[in-house]
């Protein structure tokens, strides 16, 4: 029984079936057969060439039947690639192509650029600083004037819708004190005026300064600290700064003049003492076993001509002698005390072996 060659993978089947089973390819009608018990494979001529009756297993593309192809295939021998040159850039020309001479770099190329640069560089230079020396501040200037509107429009807008006031910090009082040092005011006449002078801690508080007097039948004050006497007596003047407060003792006295009788007015003459009878009575005219004190041993006038009139317990002004350490200072005249310069005097006053020294602050 003959078998049939597959002409793909060169396989051999039995002739009865309908395709290869390996690569299942239909059986073509010219396929090769062969006897089931005989292979040929008949030894090719000595000159190389397959004999027409030849029979050779496998398909087409059998490995023996490629190689077989192979070896039967005419070797070309390929010409060697000739590189390229500089002298040759052609090498399947016939001959080297002539380039004429080879262009040479000249040195005088070379300084022409170097120069180039140079002068562009300079002339970069010299653009930036005529621009930074004449064109740059009228730029700045400009540039001011226009920003200048805008930062000037500004407040007009926050303006309606700040309460400004509310913004600010608050600075409380943290200390009252007098400018003279002193917290005592004299005053001699109805209707006299003081103005009292409170130094505040700090000075930019936000804290607002009260006044109000303790006997306003005594002394009023007003929001601006003048102090006014009314009537006499005593009172207390008290000034607060927020938490703060400071108390100034104010003292009214008027001086009222003593009547005098005229002479000779019932027609008669006033009596008169024998001559020398006054002479002997005033010393020989006991002392009073009284202790000398006087209402005030410290006080500050501040008014130019300014007088207070001191008062002794017990004794009449003129009963005492009144003494004036500085009279450029201070004058005195049967206890009533006269501002005459800014300083410090002491008035010194005496009865019997009894003395009181008073201090009397000029400012």
């Amino acid at each position: 029984m003959d078998k049939i060659i597959c002409d793909v993978c060169g396989t051999s089947y039995s002739e009865s079936a309908e395709q290869c089973p390996i690569c299942l390819r239909a059986r073509a009608g010219g396929a090769k057969t062969v006897a089931d018990d005989i292979v040929l494979n008949e030894a090719q001529p000595s000159g190389g060439s397959t004999g027409s009756g030849a029979r050779v297993r496998g398909g087409r593309f059998s490995k023996s039947n490629v190689r077989k192809r192979n070896r039967n295939m005419p070797i070309y021998d390929m010409p060697e690639e000739k590189p390229r040159t500089k002298a040759n850039p052609d090498p399947d020309a016939d001959g080297p192509y002539d380039f004429g001479e080879e262009p040479r770099k000249s040195k005088s190329n070379v300084v022409l650029n170097v120069l180039l640069v140079i002068v562009i560089l300079a002339l970069l230079c010299v653009t930036g600083y005529i621009f930074k020396e004449y064109f740059l501040p009228g730029i700045l200037a400009q540039t001011e004037q226009t920003a200048a509107p805008t930062v000037a429009t500004v407040p007009p807008t926050d303006a309606p819708t700040e309460p400004a006031v509310t913004e600010e910090p608050t600075i409380p009082c943290t200390g009252l004190e007098w400018s003279d040092g002193e917290d005592f005011v004299l005053l001699e006449g109805l209707g006299e005026s003081w103005l009292l002078n409170v130094v505040v801690t700090p000075a930019d508080t936000t804290d607002s300064l009260a006044y109000y007097s303790s006997d306003e039948s005594v002394v009023t004050v007003d929001s601006e600290g003048c102090v006014t006497a009314v009537g006499e007596g005593e009172a207390t003047v008290v000034v607060s700064c927020g938490g703060m407060e400071l108390q100034c003792d104010v003292v009214c006295v008027f001086a009222t003049e003593a009547p005098t009788e005229e002479p000779g007015e019932d027609g008669g003459e006033e009596p008169t003492a024998a001559p020398g009878e006054g002479e002997e009575e005033e010393p020989t005219e006991p002392l009073k076993d009284i202790k000398l004190e006087v209402n005030y041993t410290d006080i500050t006038l501040t008014g130019h001509g300014q007088q207070f009139t001191f008062k002794v317990t017990g004794l009449t002004n003129e009963e005492v002698t009144w003494t004036s350490d500085n009279e450029n200072v201070v004058t005195v005249e049967n206890g009533t005390v006269t501002r005459v310069a800014k300083g410090t005097a002491n008035i010194t006053v005496k009865y019997g072996d009894q003395e009181v020294v008073i201090i009397v602050r000029c400012r």
